[in-house]
């Protein structure tokens, strides 16, 4: 599906994707990445200054990172295969550009407590030709900011924005029921063992005097 947008209200530069004051400490966050040459790049500019060309590629992929670095990880497509697959056909008009976007939601493990990630997708803005990375991304998606900074992407997260977290959501753990048995609990106790013993040999000797 391809959305046109005109961009002509401004947008602020501060809404660059995530917070960057939170430059220490385990931030689970929309990252911002540019394609070029069959490669991602960790965005350097917010999307709020950054003007893609015609032809370009940009990426949003949810992470967890440490300090808020591309440790958080690239995404997975190839910047070329985005491309091909959101804007192979289609052709901008004088004044418009067509810029691809990929969108990762990340995965299951990484996504806050309760929310399940949506699938992947790629989409092709077209869009004015002045038009910044934020604007291209809004041409795409239902995007919620707050205080200058991007939150979520098609309501993914639902309420969260960018927070700084001790550590990932554990995984559930399985009821008692399911567990195993414990060597201690498992199996018939060794008292009933030494009774049934002592009564077979009873039983045995009564048996041989009759």
């Amino acid at each position: 599906m391809i959305r046109r947008v005109l961009v002509g209200c401004a947008v602020t530069a501060a809404l660059i994707g995530a917070p960057t004051a939170h430059a220490e400490g385990l931030t689970r966050y929309w990252s911002y990445w540019n394609g070029s040459d069959g490669a991602w790049s960790y965005a350097t500019q917010g999307a709020g200054t950054t003007i893609p060309r015609d032809g370009d590629v940009e990426a949003w992929t949810f992470v967890v990172s440490e300090g808020m670095t591309e440790a958080g990880g690239p995404p997975t497509l190839d910047p070329r295969r985005v491309w091909q697959k959101a804007c192979g056909t289609v052709a901008s008009n004088q004044g418009q550009k067509a810029v691809a976007v990929a969108l990762d939601f990340g995965t299951a493990d990484i996504a806050p407590a309760g929310e399940t990630p949506p699938a992947p997708r790629t989409e092709c803005a077209v869009v004015d030709a002045g038009a910044n990375g934020f604007q291209i991304l809004s041409a795409v998606a239902d995007v919620r900011a707050d205080g200058g900074f991007l939150c979520g992407i098609d309501g993914f997260p639902r309420e969260e924005c960018a927070p700084i977290i001790d550590a990932l959501e554990p995984a559930p753990v399985a009821s008692d029921v399911a567990q195993a048995p414990s060597e201690e609990s498992s199996g018939t106790p060794w008292w009933t063992l030494g009774v049934l013993a002592v009564a077979a040999i009873v039983g045995l000797v009564v048996w041989r005097r009759r």
